[in-house]
């Protein structure tokens, strides 16, 4: 059967056709999580593991989660759907799926474009003459893709509505409102835009959203449970909405989703989003050119990559592609994770809101399947510039096996160019000097404006590795500068057309042997193996003696507060103690003995630390209060009336110490990737070193 006689058969991406094929009885049945195969066992184990690890001091709050590979899923409910009475989460509980619904709404309107009823790139007033004239006309594309400039909740009243809400109301929250920058000059993610993409969906489908989405997605899928909130086929088996107060799990406040129906308001179940994954990475939603559009991230008018394609965030995660979004409302958490190129997804539906660490979740649960549970963890470096250097190298490797793999990449600078500039960016005397000038340069070479250098670089770079017998894929779990060094040494035994400079290969080759000298036992440990690790104090401490090491502090800072949920407080304290020393210039390390301390009800020692966290994370390594924020409620869960107290003062405090997300988002926008284009690089920052073009095969 062809492609397009299969999609015709499903009811999917045939327009018209669609009724029909639901009704004549033939159509092939839709793919469920029963019909696949089961995990391994110590796979499942290994699953099973990971979320309770990542549940460790929770409130108990429900969580149902899918993992799909290969033909294999693993689908699982954990904690309570309700607290009272009680009612265990399963796959088959109905949450708020949050922002999920925005993948819903873009294929929606893809598919319409397919069949010529929704122009992608006219202005969307053809559609929904509701929204008035503006300066610079808005296309559904760019509401895809968060480039429209339709401006996003200005307070907690534009985002609270109790009441049932028509699609012609929702629009008339903010459709009066002037757009807060040109269409395609930046990127700013906006429920208020895909409100305005739902409204063109319904004006080209001729019907209302979800009864278009029946009509074309759920029914056709055998989503049964995926619907508004209003709707009768959402009712059954509901997750009680909750919010995390002081410690305590509290009832969510009352909000009607109706008035954010196409951007987030769906309700779903975990096997439902399973189906939905399981159709994504199918391909059997929307054509293929189409899909390759979806997953493709924008650029902006000044040359930015967004990260977001339409409808799907698009970046690279260890080298691979990974799609994603993430949803939040009040009484729910949600994230829809896929990898394509590994036939992966991951569904993490939680009743709590604003739940923090899904996507470490969800990234652990891929290492478990696709990496043998093996954590990437970071580099830790008493020299700033061997960590900068540490950090590019890694973009480079990921972005580059991206690219690599990729059959169609987009359009970049010339190899000889990407070669030249990161023998630049990488050049020693650059790091040292201006490693945050230096960290910025390289974060900022992986956008178009650039060429894209890191990235051509490292393709470039596996391509030839590849080409003499090394697999690109094996420098996914080795250090970052593995793939440079390696590469270094291929076109010495070799020639090469693109050899590094000698400078920027002696520095690979020594932070890779760096690498390398760490204990085998410490990079092979997997994170919820640590608590029962052999001989793991003698290892730590052979480490203190060392200048630069593996980054330990997500996994002592865990192992910290597992020993404290078991009672054993002193072991507890030592842990952090040690993950200090380890990493003394870390703001994450000084974070978790500041809540450490206000776990003991130490005001005077958690102010101290706090300040000093704040003080280490200047500039590129910043904490936010919002992140503070997070920790601090999850660990007042289990934390005594005292430690209570000292951790709200501890949020009191950091709200003067600390930047906001949105603060430090700012402060990202002033840099010279959101200039206008041509002007000039701000005198605060560096260019990085200039040097002739050289000849391909010279140094």
């Amino acid at each position: 059967m062809s492609r397009l006689t299969c999609w015709a058969v499903l009811g999917l991406a045939c327009g018209a056709g669609t009724a029909a094929a639901q009704s004549d009885g033939g159509a092939a049945p839709a793919w469920r999580p029963a019909d696949a195969a089961p995990f391994p066992p110590q796979t499942r184990t290994a699953l099973e593991a990971a979320v309770v690890e990542a549940r460790a001091g929770g409130a108990g709050e429900g969580l149902s989660v899918a993992v799909l590979h290969g033909g294999q899923a693993w689908l699982e409910g954990f904690g309570l759907a309700t607290v009272t009475p009680p009612q265990d989460a399963t796959p088959t509980t109905s949450y708020r799926i949050g922002s999920l619904t925005k993948t819903f709404t873009a294929v929606a309107a893809l598919r319409l474009a397919e069949e010529g009823r929704l122009p992608l790139d006219a202005d969307v007033r053809t559609l929904v003459p509701r929204f008035p004239p503006r300066a610079w006309p808005v296309t559904p594309r760019q509401l895809l893709g968060h480039t429209g400039g339709v401006g996003w909740y200005r307070s907690p009243k534009d985002a609270w509505t109790t009441a049932p809400t028509t699609t012609a109301q929702a629009l008339d929250l903010f459709r009066n409102r002037p757009l807060v920058f040109q269409p395609g000059t930046q990127f700013l993610y906006s429920s208020f835009g895909y409100v305005l993409l739902g409204a063109a969906v319904e004006k080209a489908a001729g019907e209302p959203f979800a009864a278009h989405l029946e009509r074309t997605l759920w029914g056709p899928l055998g989503l049964s449970h995926t619907g508004l909130e209003a709707d009768e086929k959402t009712q059954a088996s509901r997750a009680t909405g909750y919010r995390l107060e002081k410690g305590r799990l509290e009832p969510a406040r009352l909000l009607d989703l109706s008035s954010r129906f196409s951007s987030g308001g769906l309700r779903s179940t975990a096997e439902d989003l399973a189906r939905w994954a399981h159709a994504l990475l199918a391909r059997r939603v929307v054509r293929e050119a189409t899909w390759r559009e979806m997953t493709t991230p924008g650029v902006t008018s000044w040359g930015e990559v967004t990260d977001y394609g339409l409808g799907l965030a698009v970046y690279p995660v260890r080298g691979r592609k990974v799609l994603a979004h993430s949803g939040g409302v009040p009484g729910a958490s949600a994230l829809l994770l896929l990898m394509p190129d590994e036939d992966f997804a991951v569904v993490l539906l939680s009743n709590l809101q604003g739940q923090t660490g899904l996507m470490e979740l969800a990234v652990d649960l891929s290492e478990v399947v696709l990496d043998g549970g093996l954590p990437q963890r970071g580099w830790y470096s008493a020299s700033r510039a061997d960590e900068v250097a540490f950090d590019g190298m890694r973009r480079v490797v990921s972005h580059g096996l991206v690219r690599y793999a990729d059959v169609a990449p987009p359009a970049g600078a010339e190899v000889e160019a990407a070669f030249t500039a990161v023998d630049h960016l990488f050049a020693p005397w650059w790091l040292a000097g201006a490693p945050e000038h230096a960290l910025a340069a390289l974060r900022d070479a992986y956008h178009p404006r650039a060429g894209r250098v890191s990235a051509v670089a490292g393709a470039e770079m596996a391509r030839l590795l590849a080409a003499r017998g090394l697999s690109p894929a094996g420098y996914r779990l080795g250090g970052p500068a593995q793939l440079f060094a390696d590469y270094a040494r291929a076109c010495a035994e070799a020639p090469c057309p693109y050899p590094l400079s000698e400078d920027v290969a002696a520095y690979a080759r020594r932070l890779d042997a760096e690498w390398r000298g760490t204990p085998p036992e410490l990079l092979r440990l997997r994170r919820e193996s640590l608590p029962a690790a052999t001989g793991l104090g003698a290892l730590l401490a052979a480490l203190e003696a060392r200048p630069s090491h593996v980054d330990l502090v997500e996994d002592l800072t865990r192992l910290a507060w597992a020993q404290r949920a078991a009672g054993r407080l002193e072991d507890s304290r030592a842990t952090l103690r040690q993950s200090a020393r380890l990493h003394p210039a870390s703001p994450r390390a000084a974070l978790a003995l500041a809540f450490g301390a206000a776990l003991d009800g130490d005001v005077l020692t958690a102010t101290v630390r706090l300040e000093e966290a704040a003080a280490l994370g200047r500039g590129a390594g910043a904490l936010t209060r919002e992140s503070v924020k997070g920790r601090a409620e999850a660990l007042a869960v289990h934390a005594t009336p005292a430690a209570a107290r000292v951790l709200d003062g501890l949020l009191a405090q950091a709200k003067l110490l600390l930047p906001s997300a949105e603060a430090l988002r700012a402060a990202r926008l002033a840099g010279p990737m959101h200039a206008a284009p041509g002007a000039a690089t701000p005198a605060a920052r560096p260019p990085p070193p200039a040097a002739a073009p050289r000849a391909p095969g010279t140094p």
